[in-house]
């Protein structure tokens, strides 16, 4: 009996062993007919119908592909292939992309009505360089700022499966291949071939991104630091002459290649003039007397030429746009731009005198005193920049009180809990007043309140979650904002259950206001350890990007160190610190975070000489601070060898 099983346990190892049959092949064919990529044959298995099949049988030019329950019959003959007994004239591709298709196409882009999906990428990675990361890179189109990022992890024969979620069909950077159009509900085949120098994508949508890579557009460059103290008049012939250029360029690739398809020209011309309008909306940053505000000729060549212009659905040319369109509806609805916004700094004041009339006061009388003369001089302030067109007041006392750091530490607090919401549901009652299309109008006004919750981390108020119900018309973008409010509720309600180990009490800091005894105090627990010290704010893009990519391979390369991690958050609240800290899992067992009163904190920054955030700091196993260049996460082997060489040098 045991010899019998024994007997089949070989018996079916070599019968494993026997199923992977090899071929030699390496052999990519394209569809004479059609133009595209049809079928692949490799050693040991075949790409076919945007997936990859294995031979079940193979010999003299006929193979049985096997995928799955699924069969297909095929059949190598001189010129052409047999699918299923379907004759094909093919080709074999020798070129790195795809060449010329044999016909046009005037197949419009699909539009769902921004209802959202998403679409499945699968592919081949062959000879890829390890150290560059392949991702899709998308723009989150509700914070104009934000980006969503899907990386791409192949299985170790190369293959990988991604579901990249869409609002609508969209235009999203496979980094660093090049541009991809996806299409919701759709299905591509990507093959990546480095060692061969192949890169084609198969499925019934992958026309245009085979054209993409074909034929790349370089976008359109705009130098504007050679117009930053020039009309808009010299920029516009300045800027319209360099989209010329790029648009001849742009004619030169179409008639040189006239097949290219309907969809291909509509994305290549949306693509340069968004990027081209991305760059020129800057303008809103300089000083009125430049930007000409009142005129207003440039923004109304940006609406007429990019905004007015753009392909439906306004997504196939979404890389530039999240930004470009938040930017200018900013140039078109707040006031004098010269560094301030003065409408926010007065409303944060009064604020904190509506706070002590209410006998909760956020500051010391005597600090409300230095509030309200900063009021009156900013009134006077704005009033003399107008005057001047933007140039501003030399030596007015504006700009002594606005640079206090007691003034902007409880002004900044103010701003970001109580304001900021109350801008937002004002902003949107102007969206109506933009001369737009509306379903740009609606993106509009899902950025202001996904702005507001990227900035917050924090659940909207209950008023701004109704107006998101009033004012949002796209059901896509209305359940977006309203999950991720309900996400940041359950992170705030996750971390008071769970993380209160490494959030630490300020009631044993209570009545300290000399930054040196508060850091003094926070230090002396972790004496016999070296500790990195971040300074950061919730409220700030580059400390919340840092936190998310870096701490856990930091805290993972560091973790046989003595070494404690020492979080002192600026200016947020309480429920928005414990969100981020939440949301990015940065808690644990070396993990210390601090949210001080604005007071302390500032007092500390204060001894600690921050200027930036983030700022990084180290400390050697005594709390001493350790001298030399400002400590970075982004090189961890870097700040590795320094910590191990604070700790060699006790």
């Amino acid at each position: 009996m045991k010899k019998t099983i024994l007997f089949l346990l070989l018996a079916l190892a070599t019968s494993g062993a026997w199923a992977q049959i090899h071929t030699s092949l390496d052999v990519c064919l394209r569809d004479e007919k059609t133009g595209e990529w049809l079928i692949s044959l490799f050693d040991t298995c075949a790409v076919y119908d945007c997936d990859v099949w294995t031979y079940e049988r193979a010999a003299k030019g006929r193979y049985t592909l096997r995928l799955g329950d699924r069969r297909v019959e095929v059949r190598q003959r001189k010129g052409g292939i047999d699918i299923d007994h379907r004759r094909h004239k093919t080709t074999e591709l020798t070129t790195q992309t795809l060449p010329d298709y044999p016909t046009g196409d005037t197949t419009a882009f699909r539009d769902n009505g921004y209802t959202g999906g998403e679409a499945t990428v699968r592919g081949w990675v062959i000879g890829w360089p390890s150290e560059d990361d392949l991702r899709f890179v998308g723009p989150d189109l509700l914070t104009a700022v934000g980006q969503n990022f899907t990386p791409v992890v192949p299985d170790k024969s190369g293959r990988f499966e991604v579901k990249i979620p869409l609002a609508n069909t969209s235009d999203i950077l496979l980094a660093p291949v090049g541009f991809v159009m996806l299409t919701p509900g759709e299905t591509y085949f990507m093959l990546l071939d480095e060692g061969r120098g192949r890169h084609y994508v198969m499925g019934p949508d992958a026309r245009v991104t085979n054209e993409m890579w074909a034929q790349p557009s370089g976008g359109t460059y705009v130098n504007m630091d050679l117009y930053e103290e020039r009309t808009d008049d010299d920029l516009l012939r300045y800027a319209t002459a360099r989209l010329d250029s790029t648009e001849h360029a742009t004619t030169e690739t179409l008639r040189e290649h006239s097949h290219l398809s309907e969809r291909y020209r509509l994305w290549r011309r949306a693509f340069e003039r968004t990027g081209w309008g991305e760059t020129l909306v800057q303008r809103y940053f300089s000083r009125d007397d430049v930007r000409q505000v009142h005129d207003r000729r440039l923004w109304n060549t940006l609406r007429d030429s990019v905004l007015l212009d753009l392909p439906r659905p306004y997504t196939v040319a979404q890389l530039s746009l999240p930004y470009f369109l938040n930017i200018y509806a900013r140039g078109l609805t707040e006031r004098v731009n010269v560094g301030y916004r003065f409408d926010v700094i007065t409303e944060a004041i009064d604020s904190v005198e509506a706070h002590a009339r209410e006998g909760r006061p956020l500051c010391s009388e005597a600090l409300l005193d230095t509030l309200r003369t900063l009021r009156r001089a900013t009134l006077d302030y704005e009033a003399q920049s107008r005057q001047a067109q933007g140039r501003t007041p030399e030596n007015h006392p504006f700009e002594r009180l606005i640079n206090q750091p007691e003034v902007k530490d409880v002004l900044m607090g103010v701003v970001m809990q109580e304001v900021n919401p109350s801008r937002t549901a004002r902003e949107i009652a102007s969206v109506d007043t933009l001369s737009l299309p509306p379903d740009l109008l609606d993106l509009y006004r899902a950025q202001l309140f996904g702005n507001e919750l990227w900035t917050s981390r924090t659940p909207l108020p209950d008023a701004l979650q109704q107006a998101v119900h009033r004012s949002v018309r796209s059901p896509y973008y209305r359940d977006r904002l309203l999950a991720t409010s309900q996400q940041y509720a359950d992170l705030i309600r996750q971390s008071q259950e769970r993380d209160q180990a490494s959030l630490m009490s300020n009631e044993p800091l209570a009545g300290l206001t000399d930054g040196q005894e508060i850091l003094r105090r926070i230090l002396e627990p972790l004496k016999g350890r070296v500790v990195f010290l971040d300074v950061w704010g919730t409220w700030c893009g580059p400390c919340k990007a840092d936190l998310k990519r870096l701490t856990h391979p930091l805290h993972e390369a560091l973790e046989s160190l003595p070494v404690s991690f020492l979080y002192l958050c600026n200016n947020s609240s309480d429920a928005s610190w414990r969100s981020v800290i939440a949301e990015y899992q940065l808690t644990g067992p070396k993990s210390l975070h601090y949210n001080l009163p604005t007071d302390q904190q500032a007092a500390l920054e204060r001894y600690l000489g921050v200027a930036h955030y983030p700022t990084y700091i180290l400390f050697d196993p005594q709390g001493r601070r350790v001298p030399g260049p400002e400590p970075r996460p982004h090189d961890i082997e870097g700040l590795k060898k320094k910590i191990e060489g604070i700790i060699g040098g006790e």
